[in-house]
């Protein structure tokens, strides 16, 4: 955040490759070490002009995230499930976040037997911490009860922002 992103979507920086049994396309930033879904499987489209695609895609939604930092209803939603982030890297993004204007961190992690799933807190430190389900390859049950997961999650962070 520090640099404004420079670089994402730059295709030096930016990598799409298949990945696990459904054969997904990946996005890989290496210099920020970000990676995404695309939700596009291989065979589906044209990889050449996909790529493309996936490039100008993330030169967008930098530009967009950095415009709606500074936008008090902005929730900027971190997560490294399953390792977690150390307490003091998300301190200093939040202060990067703030740096912007009056966005808001909202730092997720894996469920466990003590904040189950949907579990959602304020920090003393003014991060909000929520626990979700890891997503998992799979249909039905499992991908839906994920989805909840991270939705309560959101739906608390957003009421306790914004007294709902």
């Amino acid at each position: 955040m520090r640099d404004r992103f420079k670089g994402i979507g730059d295709p030096e920086f930016t990598r799409v490759a298949v990945q696990g049994d459904a054969r997904e396309y990946f996005i890989n930033d290496t210099r920020y070490g970000m990676n995404s879904h695309t939700f596009i499987y291989e065979g589906d489209v044209d990889y050449d002009d996909f790529y493309k695609k996936q490039c100008k895609k993330l030169q967008f939604l930098v530009r967009n995230m950095l415009e709606k930092l500074k936008e008090e209803r902005k929730i900027f939603v971190i997560h490294r499930i399953p390792e977690a982030v150390p307490a003091k890297k998300l301190v200093a993004l939040q202060a990067l976040i703030q740096s912007y204007g009056a966005g808001r961190l909202l730092y997720l992690e894996a469920a466990n037997d003590v904040c189950p799933p949907g579990t959602f807190m304020m920090r003393d430190d003014g991060i909000m911490q929520g626990y979700v389900l890891p997503y998992q390859d799979g249909a039905g049950a499992l991908v839906a009860e994920t989805r909840q997961s991270w939705l309560r999650v959101l739906q608390k962070a957003e009421a306790a922002i914004f007294k709902k």
